[in-house]
């Protein structure tokens, strides 16, 4: 059975957005654990706009849900090329 390859990456993107974005809020409001997972965040997508502010939440979605589109996305076409017809 082959994966619609659209569909999966838009379930994927908002997937890793809602992630990202929870995560974000949770560093934000002082949860403990959270905090080192967006010290590694910033280090990461700091350059592109990342912060652990209320407008990094907002960069947090948008990155999380392109990075997400883009991975599930080859992920679909990738299976899709090895399941039989």
């Amino acid at each position: 059975m082959k994966l619609s390859a659209f569909s999966f990456a838009l379930a994927g993107g908002v997937f890793i957005a809602i992630c990202m974005a929870l995560i974000t809020i949770a560093s934000r409001l002082g949860i403990p654990g959270f905090h080192a997972i967006t010290t590694g965040l910033v280090k990461m997508l700091g350059s592109y706009g990342y912060s652990v502010s209320w407008l990094g939440l907002l960069m947090s979605v948008v990155l999380g849900f392109v990075k997400g589109f883009v991975i599930f996305g080859l992920f679909a076409v990738l299976y899709n090329s090895m399941v039989k017809k």
